[in-house]
């Protein structure tokens, strides 16, 4: 057992910044929308950004996404129901799914209605409840920026406390028509005292995760748990007063 602290995140102008002196952040994709010519992102999020994904949504409610893999150099292609529900092959939108992937692939009709039959296909394997199917194009992100950024500026939110998650949702008259996922800078640092370590999240957002292991069994009061996190705040440059902010949680299931 252990006691975890575990934060929500925290909007830190500062954070990042603060953090770069003593930190190297993680190793970065080597696929990223930096071939791209949105100057704007790069401003906006940093120029070691990396594109996660793309999703685009069907009036019907039904969802294409696609996921950039850079290991293999595949992106996959998935097609959700409503509520990520499985979709049966008659409700597919075919010609709606051709224009989507022609589009983010860059490939031409045949190609991308060879993805569809794949698609279609996997709806009736038993052991794939959700069709997906693997393409050997990569995402053509300018492409698909570009045409999402003609709708107006996207509302976004954020995910994983310091992670750097971002998404981008870009809407046409109040309905949500694509997303594009973001994973910008981060960092992390390891302190350790005693039988306690902290390890601090940071992203070029400003988000800020914080997590506390201790021994099992022990306790410690949440005045006292904040006042070591707002101590090792302030040595590393993050205001003191962002501590106010944590919001902590006990999860006896993390070592």
């Amino acid at each position: 057992m252990a006691i975890v602290a575990i934060v929500a995140v925290v909007l830190v102008a500062a954070g990042y910044a603060g953090f770069a002196f003593v930190l190297g952040t993680f190793d970065q994709s080597s696929y990223t929308a930096n071939t791209t010519a949105e100057d704007e992102l790069d401003t906006e999020l940093g120029a070691d950004y990396e594109v996660v994904g793309a999703t685009y949504y069907h009036d019907t409610g039904i969802r294409l996404e696609f996921d950039v893999f850079d290991d293999d150099g595949l992106t996959e292609l998935t097609v959700y129901g409503p509520a990520y529900e499985p979709v049966a092959a008659a409700d597919l939108p075919d010609e709606w799914l051709v224009e989507r992937i022609t589009l983010a692939l860059g490939v031409d009709e045949v190609t991308a209605r060879s993805y569809v039959d794949e698609l279609r296909a996997a709806t009736t394997d038993d052991d794939v409840p959700i069709p997906e199917t693997d393409a050997e194009e990569r995402l053509q992100f300018a492409a698909v920026y570009d045409e999402l950024d003609g709708l107006g500026p996207p509302e976004t939110r954020t995910w994983g406390a310091g992670q750097g998650g971002l998404v981008y949702n870009f809407t046409s008259d109040g309905e949500t028509v694509g997303a594009v996922t973001f994973v910008v800078g981060r960092a992390e640092m390891t302190d350790r005292e005693g039988r306690y370590r902290y390890v601090f999240n940071v992203d070029r957002l400003g988000g800020i995760g914080v997590i506390v292991h201790g021994p099992a069994g022990s306790e410690i009061p949440e005045s006292e748990l904040r006042e070591r996190v707002q101590d090792r705040f302030v040595a590393i440059g993050i205001p003191g007063d962002a501590v106010e902010d944590l919001e902590f949680d006990y999860d006896g299931s993390v070592w």
